[in-house]
């Protein structure tokens, strides 16, 4: 009985986690080849999320690359990353919750111009 319950526990939930790739430069923006950049951030995480409540996904488009690139940018005010991985993460919990999730992380460069983030202060 304990073998039989042990199996069931393991069927109801379900997780699994891929690596998609690594990529050396990757960016949405326009990118100015003779400007110099520096490097503003290290390990920046951008994701994309769905939650499936009981079998339902609360958005039904996919979550794209460029979506999770904007998001790691965004949150510094970067240009471009670097060294980057690109990630997929589910698990579902059949009937009651569920989540996929796309993530990258990677270090963060800006234009040396135009720079709004201060590495040395965090501000």
């Amino acid at each position: 009985m304990k073998t039989f319950s042990i199996i069931i526990i393991a069927l109801l939930f379900q997780a699994c986690s891929h690596n998609l790739g690594t990529l050396s430069i990757i960016s949405t923006k326009d990118i100015d080849m003779n400007a110099q950049y520096i490097q503003i951030a290290n390990n920046v995480k951008g994701m994309g999320t769905t939650h499936i409540i009981f079998i339902y996904p609360t958005r039904f488009t996919p979550i794209t690359v460029d979506e999770i690139v904007n998001d790691a940018l965004h949150k510094t005010g970067g240009d471009f990353m670097t060294n980057c991985i690109i990630s997929s993460f589910q698990f579902y919990i059949p009937y009651i919750y569920g989540q996929k999730k796309l993530i990258i992380e990677g270090d963060i460069w800006g234009e040396k111009s135009q720079l709004k983030y201060d590495p040395n202060t965090g501000e």
